[in-house]
């Protein structure tokens, strides 16, 4: 067997496990945009109770959620998303890459890295499918491939979902009482990470173009963890 098609298969045995097949079903990813504002309101607003303060660490209101929509910076930012059989955003999660470097917990002065803080929802119908899982490691990808070197989230202690997927991929968790914290120090970006992301973009935009064809022509909070 060659290089070339031991490397080739590895890629895609690796993008099929990061983005591939679910539950036997293929999911993509869509890459979300700035025009899409009004069908992410609508996915938050469709949150339980519950899953507002799993997402926000309180229980957001409609018009703070709205607010919150409004500040999304898609140019500093990334936000994916879900698309379900009606084009209705089932899952979506909020990438935010901080714009100063972050000095890292017991780095001891010794360097600082560029962080990004990752969030996610997921409506109550399609909870328990692993979506919450795919969006954070598609998010992941593209923070390495834009040379982000540390991925945070900040949870409620409560959320043991959120905290479970961020611990399985490798994340440090830092107890805060009712709150956690959740590192995961990220590799620098590679071949792998780059050409996943073009895939995954590649077959993201067609479950984004499909969605919107079909669809019918009618105070910032920090980011927290899973609403799922």
């Amino acid at each position: 067997m060659t290089t070339e098609t031991s490397l080739v298969r590895s890629l895609v045995k690796n993008w099929q496990k990061t983005y591939g097949y679910l539950s036997g079903r293929f999911v993509r990813i869509a890459s979300l945009r700035l025009a899409d504002k009004p069908q992410i309101a609508k996915h938050l607003v469709m949150l339980t109770e519950r899953d507002r303060y799993y997402r926000f660490g309180f229980t957001a209101t409609d018009n703070q959620i709205q607010s919150y929509v409004e500040g999304l910076n898609f140019e500093r930012d990334h936000v994916y998303g879900i698309y379900g059989k009606q084009a209705e955003l089932v899952a979506v999660a909020h990438v935010a890459q901080m714009s100063e470097p972050y000095q890292a917990p017991l780095s001891f002065g010794l360097g600082y890295s560029q962080k990004a803080e990752f969030g996610v929802s997921v409506l109550p119908a399609y909870q328990a499918r692993g979506y919450g899982g795919r969006l954070f490691n598609r998010a992941v990808t593209h923070a390495r491939n834009q040379g982000i070197s540390e991925f945070h989230i900040q949870a409620l202690t409560e959320n043991s979902r959120m905290l479970r997927i961020a611990k399985n991929r490798g994340a440090t968790l830092v107890n805060h009482g009712s709150e956690t914290e959740a590192h995961l120090l990220l590799p620098e970006a590679d071949l792998d990470s780059r050409l996943s992301e073009l895939v995954a973009e590649h077959f993201g935009n067609v479950d984004y173009d499909h969605a919107h064809t079909n669809q019918n022509p009618h105070k910032p909070f920090s980011l927290w963890g899973l609403a799922s």
